[in-house]
């Protein structure tokens, strides 16, 4: 084949380069200066350079910097610092009460403010691989199970077998239609199976069907509003483990919204508040970053 000389391309600069304080440039390109780009031997004259035809971006420079918020300011800072004790008082008051520590853990994730509260969840999750207490329904045992399997503790998925009859399937009784949402954590539990775990593969294909027939009913009663109908098509849409828990957190604080919050041990206006307020001055700090950026 013969050899093929490497092609030179000049190109007229349009721009300044920068400079820093750690470097000292002698010459600064102009306008009227060139730039000599090498570009390796083409052994195929016919190629052509391909285009992913990207298309201009919606935002203008303009738009972007004109983004503001109210929300990163110090004083919305020291509110969410004041929620977030008071939500420590919440945690330290469900002390002797494992199965509400492990619904206020659930309800803390699925708000997306987990993440301030982690020494306290580790503690709690730690007592509860300890102490090895299984729990009474599927509701708390498929709760319980996720949320270790979740935070890397190793718990058996055996303890799901007295769920089933003796020939090895799940029953399915009056008695697992009315318990919607232990079906409900039964699905979302059964995502967090390892390799060779066939019981959780069986939870799922069961759960599934039998939520789809639940939400089938519910429609054809005109009931597709009830809360329990819109918590099982979220979940039967995409799993909560396979989700973005910051944007998963916009849809849970609209549906915990919904709760009679003086009857709620749980989703308290504290633990809302805090939930809506983390969201925005997270937001604001994203926004600060997009003008930085794009700048």
């Amino acid at each position: 084949m013969p050899q093929t000389k490497s092609s030179v391309f000049s190109i007229k600069s349009t721009y300044v380069l920068p400079t820093t304080h750690r470097h000292e440039y002698s010459k600064t390109p102009t306008s009227s200066s060139t730039i000599q780009i090498i570009v390796p031997p083409n052994q195929n004259n016919n190629n052509v350079r391909r285009s992913a035809n990207y298309q201009p971006s919606t935002w203008r420079y303009e738009d972007i910097q004109s983004l503001t918020t109210q929300y990163g300011e110090e004083s919305y800072v020291e509110e969410r610092e004041g929620l977030k004790e008071e939500v420590r008082m919440m945690i330290s008051k469900m002390e002797d009460n494992e199965r509400l520590q492990l619904e206020l853990i659930d309800a803390l994730q699925k708000l997306g403010v987990a993440s301030h509260f982690m020494v306290e969840i580790s503690g709690i999750l730690q007592n509860v691989y300890t102490n090895n207490q299984n729990q009474n329904d599927l509701y708390a045992t498929a709760l319980q199970f996720r949320l270790l399997r979740q935070h890397g503790y190793h718990v058996s998925s055996e303890i799901f077998r007295r769920f089933q009859d003796d020939e090895g399937e799940f029953n399915n009784t009056q008695e697992l239609w009315k318990d919607i949402e232990g079906m409900v954590e039964l699905y979302e539990a059964s995502f967090h199976g390892m390799e060779g775990e066939s019981i959780l593969d069986e939870a799922t294909h069961f759960c599934s069907n039998l939520l789809k027939e639940y939400v089938d009913e519910k429609k054809k009663k005109e009931m597709k509003n009830e809360r329990s109908v819109e918590l099982v098509s979220q979940a039967l849409e995409i799993p909560l483990h396979w989700r973005v828990p910051r944007l998963e957190s916009i849809w849970y604080i609209q549906f915990y919204q919904k709760e009679d919050q003086k009857k709620s041990a749980i989703i308290t206006p504290a633990l809302l508040q805090l939930a809506k307020l983390d969201f925005n001055i997270v937001q604001a700090t994203h926004q600060q970053d997009l003008k930085h950026i794009s700048r």
